[in-house]
């Protein structure tokens, strides 16, 4: 007995699975080389699970760790991309925390000139 297929999924249902838009997909299609959707014959784009976690992974990459798409594909391209988004919810609450406090600190960068020209005023 053949085994059952893999699901696959369309463009626009990765694109609303990631946040990655369509033309940045498509983009990351010819940039990143492991990212390779099959067609169908009507030449539609469609992804696997693993697509979709290499996306992930590449968007964790670029987002969150600041690396250009280029850096992106050689971490991915040396190391893999499974071992490279947070392993456990306890480390991506940590991601999050640390990139909350990069936001709070780049925030109070943008309020300081604020506060100054407010203060020459009075």
């Amino acid at each position: 007995m053949a085994a059952p297929a893999e699901k696959r999924y369309m463009i626009a249902e990765v694109s609303e699975m990631t946040g990655v838009s369509l033309h940045v997909l498509r983009s990351w299609e010819r940039r990143i080389g492991k990212l390779r959707p099959k067609r169908t014959r009507a030449g539609r784009r469609t992804y696997t699970l693993e697509d979709i976690e290499l996306v992930r992974t590449v968007k964790y990459l670029v987002k969150h760790k600041g690396m250009t798409l280029a850096g992106a594909n050689r971490v991915i391209n040396q190391e893999g991309h499974k071992g490279v988004l947070p392993k456990s919810p306890e480390s991506a609450l940590n991601v999050i925390k640390k990139i909350q406090a990069e936001v709070r600190a780049m925030l109070e960068d943008l309020k300081r000139p604020l506060r100054e020209t407010s203060s020459r005023k009075s």
